[in-house]
């Protein structure tokens, strides 16, 4: 799901033609039981058919093959499509910006999770089989290869999902694939304790190619005071672009930036003090970033006398 964070270090993006379907730099967990895996552990198996699910058992992939195989289908013709164009430099090219817009999308899962809710929120209630959230982004000229600041977020709203032929191929094509998904989709929300609806997130660059990911709703999404109805799209475009980088970090969300080491981007923690001397965000502050800590807060405030 989308509200998965990439790694703290994003390396060099791979060509290798199995992993077109998915960047390397984002994490992943068994398809069967959902348990993450963990820095250190073992590969999980590999999915011989799609290259693209693990599993952290034979037990789990065995139990997983009734919903997982028609994904599975689709996904091995995706990759015998890829491996017939591999060749191409225009294909190449194509594929290796859409793992950019995945890696640039996963580096802000705390800010694009946040402002996603608040659009639904004063949007109203969005049935992910007909209608879909677009984030519409432009490459930055001067950009320097940080996955954090690659693109510039220009708006965000909703869509209709499109029925082929829409006139839109990229778009077409793209959600041919997701079609195969709604019911998985549906059964691993079910799974996940919290998530309330799911919503199609489609992050889309002003050359038409994009890159989409499911997103499980929930009621408490955090700091609903950084993502008002008013300031979600502005808050969303001032993080972006500056390239500011939230993590969870043990229980505590902390701010950070991406910095280059070697040929390899790695986030590095910012102090509240330093994002404002240095980046100009004025207006965060450590209580917005931890639900609990406003709660008690507020509850600490009307106990006042």
């Amino acid at each position: 799901m989308l509200s998965v964070e990439s790694k703290l270090t994003f390396r060099p993006l791979s060509t290798d033609t199995y992993k077109y379907t998915y960047s390397s730099n984002t994490p992943y967990g068994c398809d069967g039981c959902r348990i993450m895996k963990q820095p250190g552990q073992a590969a999980f198996r590999l999915c011989a058919g799609c290259r693209n699910a693990h599993y952290c058992s034979r037990a789990c992939q065995k139990a997983d093959w009734t919903s997982h195989r028609i994904v599975c289908k689709n996904k091995q013709e995706t990759l015998a499509l890829l491996g017939k164009t591999a060749h191409m430099p225009r294909i190449q090219q194509g594929r290796m910006q859409m793992l950019r817009i995945e890696d640039f999308a996963r580096a802000h899962t705390f800010t694009f999770d946040g402002a996603i809710h608040a659009l639904v929120a004063q949007a109203g209630p969005i049935n992910f089989r007909t209608n879909h959230v677009v984030v519409e982004l432009t490459e930055r000229e001067d950009h320097d290869g940080n996955p954090a600041t690659t693109y510039e977020v220009q708006n965000m709203a909703v869509r209709e999902n499109p029925v082929a032929p829409s006139g839109d191929s990229i778009m077409d094509e793209l959600f041919k694939g997701v079609n195969y998904c709604y019911s998985e989709w549906e059964r691993m929300a079910k799974e996940n304790a919290g998530v309330t609806d799911l919503l199609i997130v489609v992050y889309r660059s002003s050359t038409g190619l994009g890159w989409a990911a499911q997103l499980g709703l929930c009621p408490s999404s955090p700091s609903p005071r950084i993502f008002a109805p008013n300031v979600y799209l502005s808050t969303t475009k001032e993080f972006t672009g500056k390239g500011i980088v939230f993590r969870l970090i043990g229980a505590v969300r902390k701010p950070g930036v991406l910095e280059q080491r070697g040929v390899n981007w790695v986030w590095r923690e910012v102090s509240f003090k330093q994002l404002k001397a240095q980046y100009g965000v004025n207006t965060l502050t450590p209580e917005m970033l931890q639900p609990w800590l406003m709660a008690w807060l507020l509850q600490q405030s009307q106990r006042a006398p």
